[in-house]
């Protein structure tokens, strides 16, 4: 679902069954590359993988993204990390150049 938000800016709201995926790979990839998540990026609370565990779908996903790149998305292993991070702001990747172990 898209629309315009409170200010006017396109916002986009995934499938209610899709929420919680989408909201550990925004996460992950603002932990992994530094990208800052404000309040409004953030996802919610009530949409969030610490309310709702990974799906079947999601937990094969990041085995077969681990195959490749050699990594997993912590939210999925452990969807109770999301509490446990105040605020997802940027910084700067050291590794940007090298290869994901």
């Amino acid at each position: 679902m898209a629309g315009l938000d409170a200010d006017g800016v396109r916002v986009f709201q995934p499938r209610a069954e899709r929420q919680s995926d989408v909201a550990r790979a925004v996460l992950y990839f603002s932990v992994r590359w530094g990208a800052a998540l404000g309040q409004s990026r953030r996802p919610s609370p009530a949409a969030g993988p610490s309310r709702i565990p990974s799906t079947i779908a999601s937990a094969c996903a990041t085995t077969r993204i681990q195959a490749v790149q050699g990594n997993r998305n912590p939210f999925v292993d452990c969807p109770a990390l999301l509490p446990r991070i105040p605020d997802f702001i940027d910084f700067p990747i050291l590794d940007a150049d090298l290869p994901l172990p």
